[in-house]
């Protein structure tokens, strides 16, 4: 969709509210998606991240860093 398309964003609705089966299927694809973003596996990726930059931070001289 185009931003600020308020006739597309009214057809799409449209489509929604008489499609039943699409919405379930979307409704679906939503909940398969959030189960993807359990907070422990969020927690452990961000805490591998940045023990991986504090490492490579470390053994960077200091002319090689960006700022």
């Amino acid at each position: 969709m185009r931003a600020g398309d308020t006739g597309q964003l009214t057809d799409a609705l449209d489509h929604l509210i008489e499609d039943r089966d699409l919405r379930i299927r979307l409704a679906q694809a939503g909940r398969d998606r959030a189960r993807r973003f359990d907070i422990a596996d969020s927690a452990q990726t961000v805490g591998t991240f940045l023990s991986d930059m504090l490492a490579r931070r470390s053994t960077t001289p200091l002319a090689g860093r960006r700022v």
